[in-house]
């Protein structure tokens, strides 16, 4: 008499839920490390822009992360002194500022935009790589599209005609990256089960599939004499 293996199949069973598993989140871990490595590069906003002279501008600002430290808003431009070094100074008397709104026109944040190598070390919230001039730091906020407007109340004319851009970068450490090493442990487990399960069941399937043989006591019928 043949009957279901049931223990079988629940080894096959878990194997395949294992591995699925050991799929799905070997994927989300890859997606992850994948995001960490565009965001380390991103520049939700980057223009050209005169601190020359007053105006206002508004360009698009496109957030794609909002487990950053933080961003900050960067000069880039080519002014150096004697030395070869970003002159110090250099933006003192500069009046300007930042809004940042979103599609329904609702204010997210607002700041002024200063030299911050001119502040107190203890006010320096951003991380700054040499050679950066950093303007403004940002709380983080939500994925999505934003508009930047930026107003220059009082210009620097001795800027004028020299290339500046204005650029938005993130603030990673690193620990943005810790989604994608859990689900890295979490495919490695759901594999490792998985393997298991499989070489737990392997012989059993391929010598008798998913049936199992059960013997049937015939018992003799009673002395009727």
């Amino acid at each position: 008499m043949r009957k279901l293996a049931i223990g079988r199949l629940t080894g096959v069973v878990l194997a395949l839920l294992s591995i699925m598993s050991a799929v799905f989140f070997y994927s989300s871990a890859n997606y992850m490390f994948e995001q960490f490595q565009k965001w380390t590069t991103a520049r939700p906003m980057m223009t050209e822009i005169d601190f020359s002279q007053p105006g206002t501008i508004t360009v698009p600002f496109r957030q794609t992360c909002s487990i950053s430290h933080g961003e900050g808003i960067f000069l880039d431009h080519d002014v150096k002194d004697e030395n070869g070094a970003l002159p110090v100074g250099l933006l003192s008397g500069l009046s300007a500022r930042i809004v940042i709104h979103d599609q329904e026109g609702k204010e997210i944040v607002r700041r002024s935009l200063i030299d911050y190598r001119d502040q107190p070390l203890g006010s320096r919230i951003v991380r700054v790589a040499p050679g950066e001039i950093l303007l403004a730091d940002l709380p983080t906020f939500k994925t999505r599209q934003y508009t930047a407007t930026i107003t220059i109340d009082e210009g620097l004319p001795a800027l004028a005609g020299l290339p500046q851009t204005i650029y938005a970068k993130y603030q990673l450490c690193g620990c943005e990256q810790m989604a994608g090493a859990i689900f890295s442990f979490y495919s490695f487990s759901a594999g490792f089960i998985g393997l298991i399960a499989v070489l737990v069941v392997t012989p059993g399937l391929w010598h008798s599939g998913i049936w199992r043989d059960v013997k049937v006591e015939v018992k003799p019928e009673s002395d009727m004499s």
